[in-house]
């Protein structure tokens, strides 16, 4: 059996804004030349149902701008509508970001295809009955200030189970936000930080799970050791 590559991938992170119109809009001329990531690790877990799955992030001097593209995904599934809910269970894409790879910790971004954010701050990840060894629950009350900017409506993903559906999300998450809940430094155009992009639909009843940096192990995204490079310009 051929072993997986975990050699972490790099991502080159551009310097522009985007406007809200386009962080659901796909094809909007605001990416236009940024690079889409391919989310295309699927662990061997997965079920058949492998959806393509892209990701773009770019920043300003004020956020972030994150949005995936789902292509051909059956079962689509949103039961989770309150934040901080476990959005894992719905088809979802994520993001786990470590701002400052100087110091532990990552924030991990979880939203379903109807923009339901679930998100901790982890400084170690080691798992306990509780969780993780050492994490903070962002409570939804700050989970209000990331703005998410889902295609797809409630009503859009019900009675989904036999179709076959395509879907964007589309995020805004300002950097001062980031840098109060983990303590780092607001990040500029030359920082290196690290992280991962995820895909999952785990209660769909054709539950996958994809990585755009390779994770060792069993499906368990929470492997910073195989976080890749985001490499600010």
């Amino acid at each position: 059996m051929t072993k997986p590559d975990l050699a972490p991938k790099i991502y080159t992170v551009e310097q522009r804004t985007i406007p809200t119109e386009a962080l659901t809009n796909w094809q909007h001329a605001a990416w236009a030349g940024v690079v889409a990531a391919p989310i295309d690790r699927f662990l061997p877990s997965s079920s058949a149902n492998r959806p393509q799955v892209q990701v773009r992030l770019v920043h300003d001097d004020q956020a972030l701008y994150l949005q995936y593209r789902v292509i051909g995904e059956k079962n689509v599934t949103a039961r989770h509508a309150a934040l901080g809910s476990m959005v894992c269970e719905d088809s979802c894409v994520e993001f786990f970001f470590q701002p400052d790879p100087r110091q532990p910790g990552y924030l991990n971004f979880e939203f379903n295809c109807r923009g339901v954010l679930l998100c901790y701050f982890i400084e170690d990840a080691t798992r306990t009955n509780d969780g993780f060894a050492r994490f903070r629950v962002i409570e939804p009350a700050d989970l209000a200030h990331v703005l998410t900017y889902p295609s797809l409506s409630s009503d859009d993903v019900k009675n989904q189970t036999a179709a076959t559906q395509d879907w964007t999300l589309g995020a805004r998450i300002g950097l001062d936000w980031i840098a109060q809940q983990t303590g780092s430094a607001i990040i500029q155009s030359g920082w290196k930080a690290r992280g991962n992009f995820y895909k999952c639909a785990e209660l769909s009843g054709l539950p996958h799970y994809a990585c755009w940096s390779m994770i060792g192990g069993p499906p368990n995204f929470h492997q910073p050791q195989y976080f890749g490079e985001l490499h600010f310009k």
